[in-house]
C-alpha cells in the first residue's frame, strides 16, 4: 500500500491515456536515486507470423525489451526534477534480486516486500523502476475482402456469376507496457502505469514502430509525478 495521500485510478491504455494503478502526492515522498535494471518479458511479446513486407524486420526479444528500456529512462530522465536515473546494479546478486522482483511484476503486477527492501543495499537506491513489455514490434494482418460481379453472359443455359477477391496485408506496430516505481526501504509499489498503443499507418499521419514507441513512452512520463513541469510556479506567482 502506499501512503495516505495516494490515489488509486483505472483507465482505458489505449489512445485515451495511460492505465494508472497507483500513484502518490509528489508532496508526500520523492525519489532521489532510481535504478531501472533489465525489462522482463512474456515469450510472446515480440509478435510472431511470416515476413513482413517493405523490407521490416521484427526485433529480437533482447531488442524490443531495451529499446522499451533505453526510451522510457531516457523520457524519465528528461522530464524529472533532481532525480539520478541509472540503468544497473553493479553486484550481481542485486541485479539477480532485481530480475526476481521484475519477474514477479511481470507475472503478479505486485511485488514481494522483502524482496525489493534487499535493492536497498547497493549504492544508496531509494527506489527500483520494474519494466514489463507486453508487446513490442509489428505484426501483419491479411485482409481479405470479396466482390460479387454479375455478367451479362450464360454457359449453356447456366447464368455465370462472377467472384473476385483482393487480399491486402495490414501492418500494425505495438507497444505495449507497464513499470512500476518500487519504494526500496518498505517494498511500497509507489506508481504503477501502463500503456497500450497499436497503430498502422494511414493516408495521413505516418506511423513507425518508433513513432508508435515514442507516443507511448510519452503518455508513460505525462503521467510521472516528479515532472519538471510541476516544479514551475503557475503564471503570476511570485519567481516566475
Amino acid at each position: 500500500m502506499v501512503g495516505a495521500a495516494a490515489a488509486i485510478a483505472l483507465a482505458g491504455c489505449g489512445a485515451g491515456g495511460p492505465e494508472v494503478r497507483a500513484t502518490i502526492d509528489r508532496a508526500e515522498w520523492r525519489p532521489v536515486r532510481i535504478v531501472a535494471p533489465a525489462p522482463v518479458m512474456p515469450g510472446d511479446a515480440v509478435p510472431a507470423g511470416p515476413a513482413l513486407p517493405g523490407g521490416l524486420v521484427r526485433p529480437t526479444p533482447e531488442e524490443a525489451g531495451m529499446s522499451v528500456h533505453d526510451a522510457l529512462c531516457a523520457g524519465l530522465a528528461a522530464s524529472a526534477t533532481d532525480i539520478t536515473l541509472t540503468s544497473s546494479f553493479s553486484r550481481s546478486e542485486t541485479a539477480a534480486a532485481a530480475a526476481r522482483a521484475a519477474r514477479q511484476y511481470l507475472e503478479a503486477r505486485s511485488v514481494d516486500p522483502a524482496a525489493a527492501r534487499g535493492l536497498a543495499e547497493e549504492g544508496g537506491a531509494d527506489a527500483v523502476l520494474l519494466i514489463a513489455v507486453l508487446r513490442f514490434g509489428p505484426e501483419s494482418e491479411t485482409e481479405v475482402s470479396t466482390q460479387a460481379k454479375s455478367v451479362n453472359t450464360k454457359v449453356g443455359t447456366t447464368d455465370v456469376g462472377i467472384s473476385s477477391a483482393a487480399t491486402r496485408v495490414m501492418i500494425w506496430f505495438n507497444a505495449q507496457f507497464r513499470c512500476a516505481l518500487v519504494r526500496v526501504n518498505d517494498g511500497a509499489v509507489i506508481w504503477d502505469v501502463g500503456v497500450r498503443r497499436r497503430e498502422k499507418p494511414g493516408l495521413i499521419r505516418e506511423v513507425s514502430q518508433a513513432s508508435v514507441l515514442e507516443d507511448a513512452v510519452k503518455t508513460v512520463c505525462d503521467a510521472f509525478p516528479w515532472k519538471r513541469a510541476d516544479e514551475e510556479p503557475a503564471p503570476g506567482t511570485p519567481g516566475r
